[in-house]
């Protein structure tokens, strides 16, 4: 190691993965990181390398797999970390490392659902933006590994398609091609229903409103417009608004156990360094919802760039909303945030490398590889933070299962 401050980040940042929600699943990959880990420890490493953390959803997963031989890898990591020398002296000498104790908060968890499987069995889950991407992958991760009872899904007619048959092109996917061979009846767990976000009330009828409040254990709110270039309009509507509709369906679910907002890693980029809360900002969500509501287009298009200055676009400005909206209920609903980073292709499941959309990357490598892109104007010392969806959606998952048992 080069530097004394990269052997204390190191050590902070181990001691943040005490957090149990960060611990599950982790043991058998930090067994093979514990020498990359001592070779480099830089800040910027270690949580590249939890990014690519796969939490497992599987049979065998266990809490001494999930919990305890994590706690007991992360501490001869640190045991590890001491006896390195930084000049003539070593590491545990100049760092309170060594007789800390890693301390991993089982309480309830272990008592209540000591897996994920154990949690989502015989559970009802609605899933918003099912249809998107990273909904795809959702779903079919839920269906193939854990024996849930039902799945909810809003669609909304698109391009002269209507639910059903929105439904019927959803399911002849490739992405679920390994999901028929392993559970051919899956479909029968799948309830489409017709609903958008964008419309009052989620454009639900009386009648669905009332099952989901009833019925509906968890929630996933993957529903967002992700495109950059949107109009300021469009995306508040969908994206800020479209979570506030959901948040009041939520508050009226009877049996509701956890909800999880996806968000953006890229909510906050006016802050170097973002940290897992919710910052406030300059804008009040409700006085824009209210502003686009009533202000006429042209004039919201000369000011749009004053309202979102200090975030890249109206997407990431719209997402920064609706995390205050979000956590204006934390109080009444059990609910977490995910921030995920630029969403790419599996890495293993279900299958390597699926991918619906030339967006982003994905995009540029098939350029690149075509010959069509041949060179990028770019910023060398910047990151790029790539996510494979199957990692994001399996970490997801273990979110909501930890909120469960937190709340």
């Amino acid at each position: 190691m080069d530097d004394y401050n990269n052997f204390r980040d190191l050590y902070k940042e181990i001691f943040k993965l005490s957090e149990p929600y960060v611990l599950y699943g982790f043991g058998s990959l930090l067994e093979e990181w514990k020498e990359e880990i001592v070779e480099v420890a830089t800040l910027d490493y270690w949580e590249t390398r939890c990014l690519f953390v796969e939490v497992e959803v599987r049979a065998d997963s266990s809490p001494e797999t999930d919990v305890c031989k994590t706690e007991k890898i992360l501490q001869e990591t640190i045991e590890i970390i001491s006896s390195q020398e930084v000049g003539s002296q070593k590491i545990g000498e100049r760092l309170p490392i060594k007789g800390s104790k890693m301390v991993v908060e089982e309480g309830d968890v272990a008592k209540q659902f000591p897996t994920v499987l154990e949690f989502f069995k015989g559970r009802t889950i609605l899933v918003t933006g099912a249809t998107g991407f990273l909904g795809k992958v959702l779903v079919e991760k839920l269906l193939r590994t854990t024996d849930v009872d039902r799945v909810y899904m809003f669609f909304r007619p698109k391009r002269g398609q209507e639910v059903k048959q929105r439904m019927d092109t959803f399911v002849q996917s490739k992405l679920f091609d390994r999901l028929k061979s392993e559970k051919p009846g899956f479909v029968s767990r799948l309830t489409p229903l017709r609903a958008d976000v964008s419309l009052e009330n989620a454009g639900l009828s009386p009648e669905d409103r009332r099952r989901l409040q009833e019925e509906v254990n968890v929630v996933f709110h993957c529903a967002a417009n992700v495109r950059f270039d949107q109009k300021l309009k469009d995306a508040v509507n969908l994206n800020t608004l479209g979570t506030r509709r959901v948040l009041q369906l939520c508050e009226g679910m009877t049996n509701l156990l956890a909800l999880v907002h996806v968000s953006t890693a890229y909510c906050h980029c006016d802050r170097e360094i973002v940290q897992e809360v919710v910052y406030p900002g300059k804008h009040d969500p409700h006085k824009i919802l209210d502003t686009v509501a009533w202000m006429p287009d042209h004039i919201l298009e000369e000011i749009t760039p004053k309202i979102v200055s200090g975030q890249p676009n109206t997407y990431a400005f719209s997402k920064n909303l609706s995390e205050k909206l979000v956590a204006e209920y934390a109080s009444k609903i059990p609910m977490g945030i995910a921030r995920p980073s630029i969403v790419t292709g599996t890495w293993k499941e279900p299958m390597p490398g699926w991918v619906d959309n030339l967006n982003g990357p994905t995009g540029i490598m098939i350029g690149a590889g075509k010959g069509v892109i041949r060179s990028m104007h770019c910023k060398p010392n910047y990151n790029g933070d790539f996510m494979p969806v199957d990692i994001t959606v399996n970490t997801i998952i273990a979110m909501a299962w930890k909120i469960a048992n937190t709340r």
